[in-house]
């Protein structure tokens, strides 16, 4: 199977989880599979080949004892009837099902019996969230249940604290943010010497790996977003050199003079790709599959960028979990650290104040043994 036609790919990837990549096979109903009759089982068949195991899916199933298990010696003749009834244990189940979260149909479904209507969480269908309750689902006290409960959480990229011991709640209806502060380092940062591993790493066979390498440098050497990265159209000459046509905020055009290196990077991919007489297309294109060797005529998106950067950082060593954003840091960071002025810098990311350049520079972050000797009497 082709990894391009995998559903998550698409935009309809949560509608095709109910047709033909469903985990039922009496839904997906393929030729290789075979139908399973769960008509009367209140769980139903999840069968599928995937890898990953636990990754995939990890699910359980919470059924309840049924009235005739507690009077089996009275309905079948068999061991003895249980002591107390169902009746007495209800409420215990319904205790047990909401403590755990448990999710079902009402006793109208039939499929848990005794479940009492809005006791128990609902069937979601597609998710767009990580954890969501009903915001009707009570506590054994009948208080209102936290929507989302974190304790003490801690979270850290190699040696750098991200979150230190977080702890909250989210309410039912309640949008909670969390927001490092600007200058903080939430965008990862290469060092210049991981940025050229990832550059060399990149083969040059195909026009595809061209369209890889020459994104990242622009990214790089332009100090572009990727936004304005994807929407440049066309490389215009500006006295002796080449100048790159940036479409920055809010509707605002920004040229920045091409880097020799970028400008071989560009010219081996818009050669392969034989696209130097288009002056209105775009310049960086999608694939049609993501295997192909070739590029089909619609602009690439973020998203396809995002995967395209942390697989080529993958393939080149690199675990530092970077993003599109991550290298109009680099950029910066490594012009500064050259000795390069901040007011210059400043001018080639387009902003409006030094003080925005500077969230970019990382060099402050970086004391080295060098600094430290001069400290002496």
């Amino acid at each position: 199977m082709q990894q391009s036609n995998y559903p998550s790919n698409g935009r309809d990837y949560e509608v095709r989880v109910f047709s033909d990549y469903a985990t039922s096979p009496n839904v997906r109903k393929r030729p290789s599979d075979y139908p399973i009759n769960d008509d009367n089982s209140p769980i139903k068949v999840v069968k599928f080949n995937a890898v990953g195991g636990s990754t995939v899916m990890y699910t359980a199933h919470y059924p309840r004892l049924h009235p005739s298990d507690l009077r089996v010696r009275t309905l079948d003749g068999v061991a003895d009837d249980w002591p107390i009834d169902y009746a007495t244990m209800e409420p215990f189940f319904a205790k047990n099902d909401r403590m755990t979260g448990v999710s079902g149909g009402s006793r109208r479904g039939g499929t848990l019996c005794g479940a009492d209507d809005g006791a128990l969480f609902p069937v979601r269908r597609a998710s767009r969230a990580a954890v969501r309750r009903d915001a009707h689902a009570l506590k054994g006290d009948g208080t209102a249940m936290a929507e989302l409960r974190i304790i003490e959480l801690s979270k850290a990229f190699g040696a750098a604290p991200i979150l230190r011991a977080l702890s909250l709640s989210v309410e039912p209806r309640q949008l909670v943010a969390i927001l490092g502060a600007a200058g903080s380092g939430k965008t990862p940062v290469l060092e210049g010497g991981e940025w050229r591993k990832l550059l060399e790493s990149i083969p040059t066979e195909t026009v595809r790996v061209l369209r890889d390498r020459a994104l990242i440098a622009t990214l790089t050497y332009s100090f572009a977003r990727i936004g304005a990265a994807l929407k440049m159209k066309d490389l215009r000459p500006r006295e002796s050199a080449w100048t790159i046509r940036l479409h920055e905020k809010g509707g605002k055009q920004h040229g920045m003079p091409r880097h020799h290196t970028l400008a071989e990077m560009l010219h081996a991919y818009i050669a392969a790709a034989s696209i130097a007489e288009d002056r209105k297309g775009w310049v960086f294109h999608t694939s049609r599959e993501h295997t192909t060797t070739a590029l089909s005529d619609k602009p690439m998106i973020q998203s396809v960028a995002s995967r395209m950067i942390r697989r080529r950082a993958v393939a080149a060593g690199i675990n530092t979990p970077i993003g599109n954003h991550s290298f109009r840091a680099t950029g910066i960071t490594v012009y500064l650290s050259n000795g390069s002025a901040l007011e210059h810098a400043q001018e080639m990311a387009a902003h409006e104040s030094p003080r925005t350049t500077k969230l970019y520079d990382r060099t402050k972050e970086r004391l080295t043994q060098d600094e430290v000797v001069r400290i002496r009497p």
